[in-house]
């Protein structure tokens, strides 16, 4: 099911590639077939491409990859669920994206659509400026008096054809050959001297006309030009409609045949005013010869349609072309889904970071804490698989926020990191303002003042400490820095292009915390640089958190670079056998047999 409307255009497109080949093939096929059932299944085909798409949703169909088509930006690489839930749910404003925010780059879908929009209406103009000019031939026409013989045989193979409401007979000047035109009052013009040709010749031309009118070719016609504006760009569709037309010229020659006359005295007719329309003495003009070549092919079912056949016909070959269109296309050879982990005591979050594609990531512990990919990109790590990779200078990812205390309540941080080679540590996960000022703030509530302070998980370096809290540090240390209430660091640091597992694990005892870390599972040593009071500074109290930037002094503008993947939080003091079953993806703690 398209997902918008660029998504159906190139769809649409790809069916057609498809479907209306496959037609073709059939036409060719079936030569001897009454050209009235080919032009019905000609039109068919071109009114159903356009719909087919929608049976993709409805009906099981065939899904081929091509790579290369996510580089038009037309399928949807995201989980059609998250996409809804962004919608409806939008992530609040956060400075990052403002302070990050760079030169926007060209959509590839936005210049194609432009391209695709820009042809539509030329076309569509064009298309338009001719039909004017056609409405403008009726100022120089004239009726066909009431007495003339013309009128009479009209008449007459009214009639004779079942066509209740006669059309209009004028002559002009500026039409060398017979044209119907008009769909809701039929007009016959006529070259001027059409009076002076023989009366058979006379009948014949009218008969071709009439059956054009009997058909609703006109408004057949105008659907189908409609079409081929929207894909004016697509062969295919010229090809179709081109053909189209040829077969219904046909199917109104056959008309004049079933009359009674024959195909020489027919085609000389028909030579006669293609040179007249031509401008010519000599020679058979080129859009004539298949036309002459049918009329002589004796082979040929030349039978009509009636109204209720052409209903059956139609109903017939729509279900008939339901099959070809469940031929569907996408870059991807997987759809993609997520797990929600069972409800687990003190689990506030866990975004896996491994769905490989799409901007958005999931929260798989049902709270629906989704957060949205700002720059960084995925790639497919041997070990990991997919996971997220950040560059260090503008890439983070924003999460919404979970309801969970990082400072009077027991707390733990787990993630899996791979820094890059070369990295110097950075920001990892920052609950703040990424204003570039290392703060606490005074709010108000229902109870009265409240003070709250800035926190954030960093990767710094060994030299910040006493009296060196505002030292820039660069480094693999995992730390804590609590603004206000204190400084913990391992001794232990994370090792380039290596992956390694991280849990930090914040514990309250009195008024005091205190901080256990863990590499690949195993606790290491921890400096608490400041004594970790649990003061009156509560948590700052945004709406978002940030993972790859870094806001405190000790890392500030230095962001995260490398991998990253399953980021869990809990508002609970993991013990180290849980931390390894965290590190195993047990996310729900329970014990495996």
């Amino acid at each position: 099911m398209p997902s918008d409307p660029y998504h159906w255009l190139v769809l649409v497109a790809l069916k057609a590639l498809v479907i209306l080949p496959l037609v073709l093939l059939a036409v060719w096929a079936s030569r001897r077939t009454s050209a009235s059932v080919i032009s019905l299944l000609l039109a068919c085909a071109v009114i159903y491409v356009p719909l087919s798409p929608f049976l993709d949703g409805l009906l099981p169909h065939i899904t081929l990859t091509i790579p290369f088509l996510k580089h038009t930006g037309a399928f949807p690489d995201n989980i059609p669920v998250l996409e809804e839930f962004e919608r409806n749910n939008p992530m609040p404003a956060n400075p990052a994206e403002i302070i990050f925010q760079g030169a926007s780059s060209i959509n590839p879908g936005d210049v194609i659509l432009a391209i695709w929009l820009l042809g539509a209406l030329v076309l569509l103009v064009t298309k338009l400026w001719r039909s004017m000019n056609t409405k403008l031939w009726f100022i120089g026409s004239r009726p066909v008096a009431d007495g003339e013989c013309t009128l009479h045989c009209l008449k007459r193979l009214c009639s004779k054809m079942g066509i209740k409401r006669e059309p209009w007979l004028m002559y002009n000047s500026r039409v060398h050959g017979a044209q119907a035109v008009g769909i809701l009052r039929p007009v016959i013009l006529l070259p001027e001297g059409f009076s002076a040709m023989p009366k058979e010749s006379r009948e014949m031309v009218l008969i071709h006309e009439l059956e054009h009118i009997r058909r609703k070719d006109v408004f057949g016609r105008l659907c189908l030009e409609l079409i081929s504006v929207l894909f004016w760009f697509h062969p295919c569709f010229w090809i179709t409609l081109r053909r189209y037309n040829q077969k219904s010229e046909m199917a109104c020659d056959d008309a004049v045949l079933n009359a009674g006359y024959s195909a020489a005295q027919y085609g000389e007719v028909l030579l006669a005013e293609g040179k007249a329309l031509a401008g010519t003495e000599g020679g058979v003009p080129k859009e004539l010869k298949p036309r002459v070549k049918y009329l002589l092919n004796k082979a040929t079912d030349r039978h009509s349609l009636s109204k209720a056949a052409r209903m059956k016909f139609f109903a017939l070959f729509m279900l008939a072309l339901v099959p070809m269109g469940l031929v569907s296309f996408s870059p991807y050879d997987d759809e993609l889904g997520f797990e929600t982990i069972a409800p687990t005591e003190g689990l506030k979050a866990v975004w896996r970071l491994n769905l490989g594609r799409g901007n958005i990531v999931v929260d798989s512990s049902g709270g629906g804490h989704h957060g949205r990919i700002n720059g960084a990109s995925w790639v497919n790590d041997p070990e990991r698989g997919d996971c997220l990779s950040l560059d260090g200078v503008d890439d983070f990812i924003t999460f919404r926020a979970p309801d969970a205390d990082w400072t009077t309540k027991d707390f733990t941080f787990c993630v899996w990191l791979k820094p890059a080679s070369g990295s110097d540590g950075g920001g990892l996960l920052l609950r703040g303002e990424f204003n570039q000022i290392w703060s606490k703030g005074i709010g108000t509530e229902r109870t009265g003042a409240i003070n709250y302070a800035e926190r954030e998980i960093i990767l710094a370096g060994p030299r910040y400490g006493p009296n060196k809290y505002f030292l820039y540090d660069p480094g693999l240390l995992p730390s804590f820095n609590y603004f206000g209430i204190g400084t913990a660091r391992s001794t232990v640091a994370l090792q380039e292009d290596e992956w390694m597992h991280l849990a930090m694990v914040w514990k309250i005892k009195g008024n005091e915390a205190r901080t256990e870390m863990y590499l690949n599972g195993e606790p290491v040593e921890v400096k608490h640089l400041q004594r970790l009071f649990v003061t009156d500074l509560s948590d700052w109290p945004t709406k978002t958190w940030m993972f790859g930037v870094s806001d405190s002094p000790i890392v500030r503008g230095n962001n995260y670079e490398g991998c990253v993947s399953d980021l869990a939080i809990y508002q609970k003091a993991l013990s180290q056998e849980e931390v390894q079953m965290v590190k195993k993806g047990n996310f729900s703690l329970e014990q495996q047999n």
